[in-house]
């Protein structure tokens, strides 16, 4: 209908009979990375990918290098982040700051001036570690405690 309304008489088209459910597959995903301005829907490139694995299809047809491979089924999108944290995030993560720094340092005195301690409240298991691990834990705690 889209070629008669542009005026066309033939429609280029590729009929694929006789084609396996992996290789109709293969075939989508191959044909969209040709083109190179193509945008992804990475949560179902990811599935997509996926499901191939699974029915023994060789992913290395799809066009895709095996850094681009590895970043969508590790981090979920075609390109893995790259750069710092501060440059990804503007500020980094609270896991990242360093509390030793004099920034924190007068955040903690500012704090604590307010009756705020950040320090209450953890206890002995905070992260919740099964017993096996807090088993284990222990002589480290001990060593810790004694010093």
């Amino acid at each position: 209908m889209a070629a008669r309304e542009m005026g066309l008489d033939t429609v280029p088209a590729i009929t694929a009979r006789g084609w396996s459910e992996a290789e109709k597959k293969a075939y989508v995903i191959a044909d969209n990375q040709l083109a190179l301005q193509a945008g992804w829907d990475e949560d179902i490139l990811r599935a997509e990918i996926a499901s191939l694995r699974l029915l023994d299809f060789e992913i290395d047809l799809l066009g895709f290098d095996a850094k681009e491979l590895l970043s969508i089924e590790t981090f979920g999108m075609l390109r893995r982040p790259v750069g710092s944290l501060s440059e990804q995030f503007i500020y980094p993560p609270f896991s990242v700051l360093d509390a030793k720094g004099a920034w924190w340092q007068a955040r903690k005195r500012a704090w604590l001036s307010l009756g705020i301690q950040s320090e209450l409240g953890r206890g002995e298991n905070a992260l919740g570690f099964s017993e096996t691990v807090n088993e284990k834990m222990q002589p480290r705690r001990k060593r810790r405690n004694q010093r």
